[in-house]
């Protein structure tokens, strides 16, 4: 009889269980989703946000200019070969991270790059040739002046580069160590420079390795008003002078957190590369790590000049190009440059048919990100962008006067982020609590409930007077005393 009450005990405590878990389902979810946002020093986000998880690659890829010495030859192409990848495994840390009173939150962004030779084409020592990005600077930059300042230009520019309209250095100075430049060695002794240049050496992301101050001084939301990882300041400032219009207002992401419940078709996004926002397209929802989230690309509202999107001329800056090519002169000492997607992916077929060599691709040269809504935590981030210079004829400076218009890719590269798998698995177990918590709260009071049915079916046959436990119990048949027999 003990064991009965004990398994009617269990049956019961079975279905309470379920009953509870169902009842609060909404309780542990909420919970579930106020633990895993909560953002303050200390918390578990807050800590996976100061310092990026490991497995971060920033893979670079330079195109060598195979045939510089026929670029004058308006009846040959540029002939470009794409050398890559160079990786590198990047470390991104936040630094004086500082909470202000009015929900937002100033931080620098370090960001240390590791050559990863294993798993790069070359090492860095390999030599490049490219368009002497400098030199093609300082044309630019004299294109409208008068004569006599042209021809200064153009002797001073004789007498440091001997005309050389490309440069070949070896791949780690062209990426992050730098070169030193004469040009920029002897900025300061002309007048033509009315800004004299941060330093004598050149590099594509020269001071960028190991800088905390390289990216400038971030300030994000952080709930409320201001919603959290959404851009509030950059630089102290909420908008640049570097464009006009509505390429001037810094607005979207940060690059760690989203909108939460976001249903727009766009999403904006801060780059301090280019001291503005970019504004991304949805292209619809995927799943990764078994998580749903909306994946949105670069499409027309960053690549646009203003012929489809209105208020997109800002992307053009002095010079409107066809479709495809975003102007990031201002943000880069005024030097002609322009971004895109790797080979000119998604841009007007005009760029690629002035080069032979590049070939855009779906698959490796698009821009996306994916991100998951209810907690506008980033699921994938694949950031592809290309540097690329406008190398234009320019009157009376000699080496620069009878080259064709052409928009010369330089380098592209691309960052590899995302959701580390254990991360994913804490994160889909609380998106769907109320899911979890509902089955096993169903499962556990069918559980109780077909447990005390069996224990009632057995309780109702079993009999418990059986025929041999009667026969246990009858009295014995007494057996008479003999008569004691009389002697005769």
């Amino acid at each position: 009889m003990y064991h009965k009450n004990c398994i009617t005990v269990l049956s019961l405590l079975l279905v309470v269980l379920g009953a509870l878990l169902i009842a609060l389902k909404s309780n542990f979810y909420n919970y579930g989703m106020h633990t895993l946002l909560t953002f303050e020093p200390g918390s578990q986000l807050f800590n996976a946000w100061v310092k990026s998880p490991p497995g971060v690659n920033f893979d670079v890829y330079v195109f060598n200019w195979t045939n510089p010495e026929d670029f004058k030859n308006l009846s040959t192409k540029p002939i470009l070969k794409e050398v890559g990848p160079f990786r590198f495994r990047q470390v991104i840390e936040k630094v004086n991270a500082t909470m202000h009173g009015n929900e937002t939150m100033s931080y620098y962004r370090r960001r240390t790059f590791y050559f990863n030779r294993d798993e790069s084409v070359h090492d860095l020592d390999f030599n490049l040739t490219i368009p002497n990005p400098v030199a093609m600077a300082l044309a630019h930059r004299a294109r409208n002046w008068n004569f006599f300042s042209k021809k200064g230009v153009y002797l001073a520019l004789s007498s440091l580069i001997d005309d050389n309209l490309h440069i070949t250095k070896p791949a780690g100075e062209l990426i992050f160590t730098g070169y030193e430049d004469p040009i920029l060695s002897a900025a300061d002794k002309f007048s033509f420079f009315t800004d004299a240049p941060p330093s004598k050496n050149f590099a594509f992301f020269y001071g960028k390795n190991g800088s905390a101050t390289f990216d400038g001084i971030f300030n994000v939301g952080i709930g409320g008003d201001h919603p959290l990882g959404q851009i509030f300041e950059w630089n102290y400032q909420n908008d640049t002078d570097y464009y006009e219009e509505s390429c001037s207002k810094f607005e979207g992401s940060a690059g760690d957190f989203f909108p939460r419940f976001n249903t727009d078709k766009t999403l904006k996004l801060f780059h301090s590369d280019v001291c503005r926002t970019l504004v991304a397209d949805y292209e619809g929802n995927t799943t990764v790590h078994g998580i749903e989230g909306l994946k949105y690309v670069m499409g027309d509202h960053f690549l646009d000049n203003g012929t489809l999107i209105p208020g997109n001329e800002c992307t053009c800056g002095e010079h409107c190009l066809p479709y495809g090519v975003v102007y990031a002169t201002a943000c880069k000492q005024k030097s002609p440059n322009y971004l895109s997607l790797p080979h000119f992916y998604k841009a007007d077929p005009y760029f690629v048919d002035k080069l032979i060599g590049v070939k855009p691709d779906p698959d490796r040269h698009d821009f996306h990100l994916i991100y998951e809504p209810t907690t506008g935590l980033p699921l994938e981030l694949l950031p592809r962008l290309q540097i690329n210079v406008l190398m234009q004829p320019i009157s009376y400076i000699n080496m620069y006067e009878d080259i064709p218009t052409v928009l010369f890719p330089l380098i592209w590269f691309e960052q590899t982020l995302g959701m580390p798998s254990s991360s994913a698995f804490l994160v889909k177990i609380i998106l769907n609590m109320n899911d979890i918590c509902l089955t096993v709260g169903i499962l556990l009071i069918t559980l109780g409930i077909l447990i005390f049915l069996f224990l009632a079916y057995k309780i109702r046959n079993t009999d418990f007077c059986p025929n041999d436990h009667h026969k246990n119990f009858l009295p014995k048949e007494l057996v008479p005393l003999k008569e004691k027999e009389t002697p005769t």
